[in-house]
């Protein structure tokens, strides 16, 4: 059996940090369906089921406002009509402290409702068939449904699950019961605070420095905004490091606007984030701004990416100055494996190298730069 399993609970700060760019999360609930562009997936396909792709849940999304679990799932194609009674299943689980409800392999719940959906119709009923009778969701104030053919929307009031604002709701996406497609549950918390409200994050190049602006819609229990960077990200490097910090205004229901000034001599490309931290210490990322402040001028050896890594892995590289360069990988013994670049290289452009380990056993590996006396050397992970 394919099982993946993940478990997120969920903070209201998490759909309402946005980005500057086109994918940017947006998120606006109207009190009956919510706009989902760009909205980050917390459940991922797990594998093909036995109806085949085209059968799969590919994500899953959720948000929830004080009275509403706001629920959207993506399939990977059209449902396939083998038998006419392909559908996907949502289960409902209010109370897991009871020992009743749905099993499936290794996981059990105590599934206290169940949403099953497929093109033709949808209903809500109690597991056990206490309530087996068809609804008609169009038209009921408290539970609206929508399918487009490719994705299936729900908003689901609390009162119909009989919980409140102080409950936990937890949910399980499955495609068609009986198969191993099995994306996953997650704990959905309904007295999450309310959200930091992120409308742009921006930075500009001027001169030696880098501007970092953003700007809040409404802020709920914000303690600030640490800044964090990532420079020569154009060779893979992900080591973000803390540059500053800046104090975010508590609660505000109206807009505010922050500032940061990076002041750098160095070149190469920078990536920017930022991190919200409420007053309780929960804190919520922001998406990544990039800005471009030329070549680097110097002899670096990046890590690869990925790291860990099967069976390949990418590996960039500077040099300073013109000149012959070799980049070897070894094995822990200090024995050569191969030879992924000898010749040639030119001052501050970006190298770019494959490294395919497929005939390799998993492990410890090491990687070596040379350009006349200077040497760098970086160690790598292979898992099979």
């Amino acid at each position: 059996m394919k099982t993946t399993k993940v478990t997120v609970v969920l903070l209201f700060v998490s759909f309402f940090l946005l980005s500057v760019n086109s994918s940017a999360q947006t998120m606006t609930i109207d009190g009956s369906f919510a706009d989902w562009n760009g909205v980050a997936a917390y459940v991922t396909d797990a594998g093909d089921d036995n109806g085949g792709a085209n059968n799969d849940l590919t994500a899953g999304y959720y948000a929830v406002d004080a009275t509403t679990l706001y629920l959207k799932t993506d399939v990977a194609g059209t449902f396939l009509p083998i038998d006419f009674t392909d559908y996907y299943i949502i289960y409902f689980d209010t109370d897991r402290s009871t020992g009743t409800g749905y099993t499936a392999g290794w996981w059990s719940m105590g599934a206290d409702y169940r949403i099953i959906i497929n093109s033709s119709y949808a209903y809500l009923q109690t597991f056990a068939g206490i309530n087996n009778s068809d609804d008609t969701w169009s038209g009921n104030t408290s539970i609206t449904f929508s399918y487009s053919g490719s994705s299936c929307e729900l908003a689901v009031a609390f009162a119909v699950l009989g919980v409140t604002s102080s409950n936990s709701i937890w949910l399980q996406w499955r495609a068609e019961p009986g198969t191993d497609a099995m994306p996953g549950f997650s704990d959905v918390r309904t007295d999450a605070p309310l959200p930091v409200e992120l409308t742009s994050f921006t930075a500009v190049v001027n001169k030696n420095s880098v501007e970092l602006k953003w700007h809040t819609a409404t802020e709920v229990n914000n303690y600030g905004f640490e800044v964090e960077r990532i420079r020569n990200y154009e060779l893979g490097i992900r080591n973000w490091e803390k540059i500053g910090f800046v104090n975010g205004n508590g609660n505000s229901n109206s807009s505010k606007d922050y500032s940061f000034v990076d002041k750098t001599n160095s070149k190469g490309k920078y990536a920017y984030r930022l991190k919200q931290i409420d007053n309780d210490g929960k804190y919520k990322y922001s998406k990544e701004v990039e800005v471009d402040l030329g070549t680097p001028k110097e002899f670096l050896l990046a890590q690869n990416y990925p790291n860990p890594f099967n069976p390949s892995t990418v590996i960039k590289f500077v040099v300073s100055e013109n000149g012959k360069a070799v980049l070897k990988v070894y094995n822990t013994l200090g024995s050569e494996v191969t030879t992924l670049f000898n010749g040639n290289a030119l001052a501050n452009q970006v190298y770019e190298v494959n490294f395919n380990a497929a005939n390799l056993p998993s492990g410890v590996y090491f990687y070596k730069l040379q350009l006349g006396n200077k040497l760098s050397i970086k160690k790598m992970l292979l898992l099979k």
